[in-house]
């Protein structure tokens, strides 16, 4: 069985056998689901359930960071979580860590054009950085080229 199978599977004996699925609903108090963005219509429901008899539910996840749709995640779940599951709270955190502005500036620009996300603009204490160049190759031995030509002219 696949990881999909055996979301189906537990859907199924939850639904055959509802015993089975109060008990783990007792034993699963909390909740919390990390990379939320990359979730399915299916997870959402197998988490649903497991969390529906105490509602403490807390998911993690950056609707800009989304990359599994063509296995069938849905963005969207992330995005309208607070009014699917009402109460909610939402938390963003946008300051970071490791970039210099330089980076975010250009992350922020290119991210804001996303159609499914929530609005935030990340942002750093971090002291300034070098600046943040382009250069589009036709191939991956063209790039380490470039990239090699970049770093002998330091």
């Amino acid at each position: 069985m696949d990881f999909h199978d055996l979301m189906y599977f537990a859907l199924d004996i939850f639904n055959r056998c509802p015993d089975v699925l109060e008990k783990w609903q007792d034993r699963l108090n909390y909740i919390q689901v990390d990379e939320f963005q990359d979730s399915s219509c299916t997870e959402m429901e197998l988490v649903d359930r497991l969390s529906g008899k105490h509602g403490n539910l807390i998911i993690v996840g950056d609707p800009d960071q989304n990359i599994y749709e063509w296995r069938g995640s849905d963005v969207k779940l992330l995005v309208d979580f607070d009014k699917s599951h009402v109460p909610t709270q939402t938390v963003i955190l946008n300051q970071n860590y490791r970039s210099t502005p330089q980076i975010l500036h250009c992350a922020n620009t290119l991210i804001e054009k996303n159609v499914f996300r929530l609005k935030k603009d990340l942002f750093t204490k971090s002291g300034d950085g070098a600046p943040v160049y382009h250069y589009h190759e036709k191939n991956e031995y063209a790039e380490a080229d470039r990239i090699i030509l970049e770093i002998n002219q330091i």
